[in-house]
């Protein structure tokens, strides 16, 4: 039996640059293949010339010259489909593509410009033009540069794709039948291997990761355009080789978690040579049905007012991608917020989005901290980190930004807002905990929903509340007393309305989480009292993340059959902020009735999200009552504030492993609270018809009411 010897190196192109405006139209993200000019860009590496990249000359015509990742002249769009695409280069923009001229190939009219496709035939990559008899791109021989037409499948016109800063992006694991391996979530484009070579050479296939041993005629495939979170072997494997007799196996790519989509790439933003991470997700479902997902994009590197190196610019702008199919696409990149870089300018940057789309309208209220001259650690009142109100609205199907707004002394409670603040006492080390605000299902004040968000502060957290739908700031409970003191080393901290109207917070703090209640006395005066803060025995994770509650239906236990409140909390499960994954537990009378019951005895077998390094994370209930989950994702820089901002649908049912279910979209049972005194034919909680209710919350003609 003769036997085969090949190593896979399989390679993909992650989107580099976005040039779109906001009103561009929307195209898929991080295909090697662009929709539309301008959304992924690429270096192409000459394989056999490992310094030299395609390239333009000085008369700017195509040529291989060497690497250099801050020439734009070398970075390259193919837009198209697999099977036929054209070419364009950065520095001469959409009028321009790679077609015939006079002396062979040379960047014409993009009318005129040639059709490419995608060679893997040889189990290598090269770019072959459809034209002329199907002959491939290569460099010319000798001391000529240029880029010339050669035969389909030479050597010379072998290439790598690399990213936008010159790096081959991934070389994955090869491992035996059934393992499933490191995720790596990237888009991978169309290669598929027929092997014919023949070959004694045989090693341990776990020896290297890279390197795959199999019998002749095997079959390696990726799909085009598919979203990987990890892949697997199948076929006959003899220990830790692959079969060694004329079996054929066809090791087929899967994927492992199918929907899972990144919304914001590190390496999609360039400053010069520099790849641009991102950090901080939130999202919404605003009114008409989008789904929008916010995100720092830090060209600092770091928090605001922080710069990490190689970074050139304390500027940090707030990104955003509208999904309007409930999650299965996104539109381009748009800025909402652009920082000028300048550190002593208040529009310096602009940082962690906090995010509300109102009930009732469409409307989205974003609060972020800005600036640059001072970070949140060093930030006091009179040299404060500032704070911004923002307002967008839906204008021509497009979410715009209405107004923009320093509101910084209204929530210091100073200059003109020195006796209606929120604050009128010394705080420092102030900021807005990015994410979900909450915004009330009970409490309606004038034009909007009461929302609720809390307030870090460095003399403890603050929740504080609004009825002008953020224009406006108070202090739930008063702002001399904090919920949850400066001993706990304050940092962001989640509300969420409890079933009984009560306010919960809930805090990340170093070995776990802290939390605490406010008990109304008298809604409409606000009165009403914090209780003590209690810590919990788990979860453990010091992160950021998500506390969400929802209505579902129980499929286990004393309430099975009945609807439930749950409620959800999602942290890095794992060490060193890995494993973003979300904990549940059943809301009962007792188990909301102080903090210390609530923060305790939540499911032992959380849900795990992505096996990855993973961070901060944000979730909301979508209109069809399932979760849409966004998480930070590590990027490439291994341990720094590199990360990817992820996506997924989730069902609550997934979550909590077929313990609750949603409840149906229509019943009713999401709908905001009215107050009536009239009674009329009513349901209870449980569906059950009520002939004489007495005080408390029922379901009238699909609307919940209070009756008094």
């Amino acid at each position: 039996m003769k036997k085969i010897y090949h190593t896979l190196l399989v390679l993909i192109a992650t989107l580099a640059v976005n040039l779109f405006s906001a009103s561009s139209a929307s195209a898929a993200a991080n295909d090697l293949i662009s929709a539309q000019y301008g959304q992924n860009w690429m270096r192409l590496q000459s394989k056999n010339l490992s310094t030299y990249v395609w390239a333009l000359n000085q008369d700017g015509q195509p040529s291989i010259l060497t690497q250099d990742a801050a020439k734009e002249n070398q970075l390259w769009c193919f837009v198209g489909s697999t099977s036929g695409f054209k070419i364009f280069n950065h520095a001469l923009g959409e009028e321009k593509a790679l077609g015939y001229g006079d002396d062979g190939l040379a960047m014409v009219d993009a009318d005129k410009g040639a059709t490419f496709r995608i060679n893997t035939s040889a189990g290598d990559f090269s770019i072959v033009c459809t034209q002329d008899g199907e002959k491939s791109v290569a460099p010319a021989e000798g001391a000529d540069s240029r880029l010339i037409l050669m035969a389909a499948n030479s050597s010379t016109a072998l290439v790598n794709a690399l990213d936008a800063n010159g790096m081959i992006c991934i070389k994955p694991q090869i491992t035996p039948a059934g393992e499933t391996v490191g995720a790596y979530h990237q888009k991978v484009a169309a290669f598929t291997y027929i092997l014919n070579d023949e070959s004694s050479a045989y090693a341990d296939v776990m020896a290297t990761g890279t390197t795959l041993h199999l019998p002749m005629n095997t079959k390696v495939e990726l799909q085009f355009g598919k979203c990987y979170a990890g892949y697997e072997l199948t076929g006959n494997f003899n220990g830790t080789h692959p079969a060694k007799d004329n079996s054929t196996i066809e090791p087929t790519f899967k994927e492992t978690n199918g929907n899972v989509q990144f919304i914001f790439s590190e390496g999609d933003a360039l400053d010069g040579s520099y790849s641009v991470p991102y950090r901080i997700p939130a999202i919404v479902q605003a009114k008409n049905g989008d789904i929008i997902v916010f995100s720092d994009e830090r060209y600092s590197g770091n928090d605001i007012g922080r710069i990490k190196s190689p970074a050139k610019s304390y500027r940090i702008d707030i990104v955003a991608r509208v999904s309007r199919d409930g999650g299965k696409t996104w539109g381009p990149k748009k800025t909402i917020l652009k920082g000028n870089g300048d550190r002593n300018s208040p529009m310096c940057g602009y940082g962690d989005p906090a995010v509300v789309a109102n009930s009732e309208s469409n409307e989205i209220l974003l609060m972020c901290v800005m600036g640059a001259k001072t970070d949140y650690t060093s930030s006091t009142r009179s040299n404060p980190m500032r704070i911004c109100r923002t307002i967008l609205t839906l204008e021509n199907e497009e979410w715009v930004v209405k107004s923009s707004d320093d509101v910084t002394d209204q929530i210091y409670g100073f200059g003109a807002y020195t006796d209606n603040g929120a604050f009128n006492n010394l705080q420092s080390g102030l900021f807005f905990t990015s994410g979900r605000i909450l915004q009330s299902t009970k409490r309606k004040q004038g034009n909007y929903y009461r929302i609720f968000s809390a307030l870090p502060t460095k003399q403890g957290v603050f929740v504080l509340f609004s009825d002008d739908f953020g224009q406006t700031w108070q202090a739930l409970g008063g702002n001399t007393t904090s919920p949850i003191p400066s001993t706990y080393v304050t940092n962001e901290t989640k509300v969420e309305e409890m079933p009984n109207g009560n306010i919960l917070i809930s805090m990340r703090r170093l070995n776990g989480r802290v939390a605490n209640i406010f008990y109304y006395t008298n809604y409409d005066t606000q009165a009403g009292r914090w209780a003590s803060a209690a810590v919990p025995t788990q979860p453990g994770a010091d992160c950021n993340g998500e506390l969400l509650f929802v209505d579902a239906i129980s499929r286990t236990g004393n309430t099975s059959g009945k609807q439930i409140r749950l409620a959800l909390l999602s942290v890095p499960i794992g060490t060193n902020r890995s494993q973003v994954g979300i904990y549940h537990r059943e809301l009962t009378a007792t188990s909301y009735r102080l903090p210390s019951t609530f923060i305790n005895n939540w499911n032992g077998n959380p849900y795990i999200v992505t096996p990855n390094a993973s961070a901060y994370s944000s979730m909301v209930q979508l209109a069809d009552n399932k979760i849409g989950f966004v998480w930070e994702e590590m990027g490439k820089e291994q341990g720094t504030f590199s990360y990817n901002i992820a996506y997924q649908t989730l069902d609550i049912s997934t979550i909590t492993n077929g313990r609750y279910v949603a409840t149906d979209p229509h019943s009713g049972i999401d709908d905001p609270i009215m107050i009536s005194k009239k009674p009329h034919s009513i349901y209870d909680l449980q569906g059950r018809r009520v002939e004489n209710p007495k005080k408390g919350l029922y379901i009238v003609d699909g609307q919940k009411i209070i009756f008094k």
